[in-house]
């Protein structure tokens, strides 16, 4: 699987947080044959969600820049923050 290549992982660790990442609805998988296809579901508010984590944590220096950061984002979201119980210290 190239996926597994790219993140230098082994397949068990990739297959495991595909099915947790697809049992939350941040990615979808389809198969054609012997490949499988997995994509982002944009339509999840969750995919977004980590897709501004990720960003902010590319754009952070260290560990304190990104909970600052990740602290004025759940500022900003905060009927997500009590719905979801986010917890980041």
């Amino acid at each position: 699987m190239k996926l597994v290549r790219t993140v230098n992982g082994t397949f068990n660790e990739v297959d495991r947080n595909l099915r947790i990442l697809e049992g939350e609805g941040i990615v979808t998988q389809r198969y054609a044959g012997r490949k499988r296809f997995i994509r982002l579901n944009f339509k999840n508010e969750r995919t977004l969600v980590l897709l501004k984590l990720l960003k902010i944590r590319e754009n952070s220096v260290d560990l304190k820049q990104f909970r600052r950061n990740l602290k004025r984002l759940l500022e900003n979201n905060k009927e997500m923050t009590n719905a979801q119980n986010i917890d980041i210290n």
